[in-house]
């Protein structure tokens, strides 16, 4: 009889045992839950402030490349050279503002005509130059394409502005400076 209350005390005690395992388990798992939820408010996640990339292309709701910006700028323009810096395009895919430093160490920008009304073909109209050397330049192009002014920094280190009318087989230039106010005439060959 004493080996049937043995197993009758085990058998009770069996499922006791069981039930005190799981509640040390679901405690441990509660405990662990508090800490990790304590430690990530007490911890918060910081957002990156820097992005990298090479190029970052901002698109309309329709789609369309409208701002690019990349070091070198990738874009299906025909470029001088390589540029670090920003395209704005219009609706139409056309570029209308551009900034860049090239590969030679100019910088410059450009604002550009909706469309060209010549051949050949260029749409530029305003350019800024700053140029390797030290030298500066803000251009006006004509509807042909042909410079019609420009303000400079010569090599000289004197501000000019230049008055040009191109034609068929000259070139016809005005230069006013702080010595100069002269007129000039070259032949194009």
């Amino acid at each position: 009889m004493v080996a049937l209350d043995v197993s009758l005390t085990d058998r009770i005690g069996q499922p006791e045992r069981r039930l005190q395992r799981v509640y040390v388990f679901a405690t441990a798992w509660v405990g662990a839950i508090l800490v990790f939820g304590i430690l990530a408010f007490s911890f918060p996640s910081k957002a990156s402030s820097v992005v990298r990339t090479r190029q970052l292309i901002i698109e309309d709701a329709s789609g369309r490349a409208r701002v690019i910006l990349g070091a070198p700028v990738l874009d299906n323009f025909d470029r001088v050279s390589p540029a670090t810096g920003m395209v704005i395009r219009d609706s139409l895919g056309r570029e209308r503002f551009g900034v860049g430093l090239d590969a030679h160490g100019n910088m410059g920008l450009g604002l550009d005509a909706p469309r060209c009304t010549s051949t050949p073909c260029n749409i530029e109209r305003i350019n800024l130059d700053a140029d390797a050397e030290g030298g500066a330049q803000l251009r006006f192009l004509d509807r042909q394409t042909g410079v019609a002014a420009r303000m400079l920094l010569d090599i000289d280190d004197r501000v000019y502005l230049d008055f040009v009318r191109v034609l068929q087989d000259s070139v016809k230039l005005h230069r006013l400076g702080l010595a100069a106010d002269t007129s000039f005439v070259v032949v194009r060959k």
